[in-house]
């Protein structure tokens, strides 16, 4: 019998090899996986601000003013607060209007702009817990303006910082 033929397994040093490779790859993947849930978490934004804009610009071109959530008939994502049809919230965020009649629409000149905020209940990454989603909707021009994150206006453009990041697409809302 040959020695070549009692060679069997892996050596010490090869075992060691493909423990660091391991170990390198999890270093890396770990906080990558941490980013994308953030990102999952957050992305709940887009299309709930979208739903409520096509509603308010097609409530305007009905009835000519802007409306609140019940007015247009909004319902926000999750539980409403206290029955409130103005809030609403998940697990991870807040949702409200913060036009001033409630269920009602708004016919005199001051109160033409409707807004939606959301508000993050937890800190995602590196944006703050508290942070605000910001939409208003107004009726003269029958679209959204005055869209921030935070106090970033992000109208027209790529949303980026801690918390845009999350939610790139947001400030391109019609």
């Amino acid at each position: 019998m040959s020695v070549q033929k009692l060679k069997k397994g892996f050596t010490l040093i090869e075992l060691m090899v493909v423990i660091v490779i391991i170990g390198i790859l999890a270093a890396i993947a770990i906080p990558k996986l941490f980013g994308m849930t953030a990102k999952a978490k957050a992305s709940e934004v887009g299309p709930a601000v979208g739903t409520w804009s096509k509603l308010e610009q097609a409530f305007v071109t009905e009835n000519g003013t802007a409306g609140s959530f019940k007015a247009v008939g909004y319902t926000p994502p999750g539980d409403r607060a206290d029955n409130d049809s103005e809030k609403g919230g998940t697990a991870t965020f807040e949702y409200s209007s913060t036009t001033a009649d409630k269920g009602k629409a708004y016919t005199n000149d001051t109160t033409g702009i409707a807004t939606w905020q959301a508000k993050n209940k937890i800190a995602l990454n590196n944006c703050l817990k508290d942070t605000v989603w910001l939409v208003n909707f107004d009726r003269d021009s029958i679209k959204a303006t005055n869209i921030k994150i935070g106090t970033a206006d992000v109208k027209g453009k790529v949303a980026v910082g801690d918390c845009g990041s999350l939610t790139p697409q947001f400030g391109y809302l019609r």
